[in-house]
């Protein structure tokens, strides 16, 4: 059973993708029978929460200066944004006609940089290797590591890794340590540079501290440059995202993400 600060957060949630969803059909001239709902109405907190974290960093990266659109699997702008209901494969091609792929948002940098913005991804696990793979509520990788994903699953090859990758908790109470170990296995496991833990509620300072921790250490040919736990949590009846702002200004400090750049070559921002 959810608490009371949990229903408050969640409606607040909810009222902010609603936002959202007036947003792009007002931007394409409120014409409904062009535009379904921008982000579907869940039942599960979890789904909400991880919704949100999806749009938000779409607007703080746009407020950081890049271009951002919303995407068909291949790639498409498109008026329709399907989420990822549950863990899943990245795919550019739908199995089926009437079943369209999850998107993506895409993400062009000033600089011409561009990324693209996944929830709900399964990634290969680098040290058990096979066809073993791990979700990620939300992952950040470049077009050419979401291609060769796309291909891994069915060729295998070399194993892509998320440039970002977050694990998303929409619990009644704070992190325990058995959260922060399992983001320890997601970075390492992998291959993630950049990883955090965002919460519906604040985490005590040993979580910070344990995901802190992680900065600098090197996981075979990954060394973790930003680690941390944050939360989205309500303050003075405002939805308080923050932490948020930290993971986009992380990522814009990057150098090339393309062929031949190593997590090592990586420093974190300011």
């Amino acid at each position: 059973m959810m608490t009371p600060e949990q229903k408050a957060l969640l409606s607040a949630l909810r009222d902010d993708l609603r936002a959202f969803k007036a947003e792009i059909r007002s931007s394409h001239k409120n014409k409904p029978r062009h535009v379904a709902d921008t982000v579907r109405e869940f039942d599960g907190g979890g789904k909400i929460f991880e919704a949100f974290i999806v749009l938000r960093l779409k607007l703080y990266f746009e407020q950081s200066g890049a271009t951002t659109a919303i995407c068909d699997a291949r790639g498409g702008e498109t008026e329709v944004y399907v989420l990822r209901g549950g863990p899943g494969h990245l795919r550019r091609n739908a199995r089926t006609a009437s079943h369209p792929e999850p998107g993506f948002v895409s993400i062009r940098q000033p600089d011409g940089r561009v990324f693209e913005l996944h929830n709900s991804v399964e990634w290969p696990d680098h040290f058990v290797g096979g066809n073993e793979t791990h979700e990620l509520d939300v992952s950040i990788a470049s077009p050419p590591e979401c291609d060769r994903l796309d291909s891994w699953y069915q060729r295998g090859g070399r194993a892509p890794r998320p440039t970002m990758g977050i694990e998303a908790k929409f619990h009644g109470r704070a992190p325990g340590k058995e959260i922060s170990r399992g983001v320890t296995g997601l970075a390492a496991r992998l291959g993630v540079p950049l990883v955090y833990l965002i919460t519906s509620m604040e985490p005590s300072e040993t979580i910070v501290r344990q995901l802190r921790s992680l900065c600098g250490r090197s996981f075979e040919t990954t060394t973790i440059v930003d680690a941390a736990a944050l939360s989205v949590r309500l303050t003075d009846s405002q939805i308080n995202a923050q932490g948020l702002v930290h993971v986009v200004r992380q990522i814009n400090s990057f150098g090339s993400q393309g062929e031949g750049t190593s997590a090592a070559d990586l420093s974190p921002a300011a």
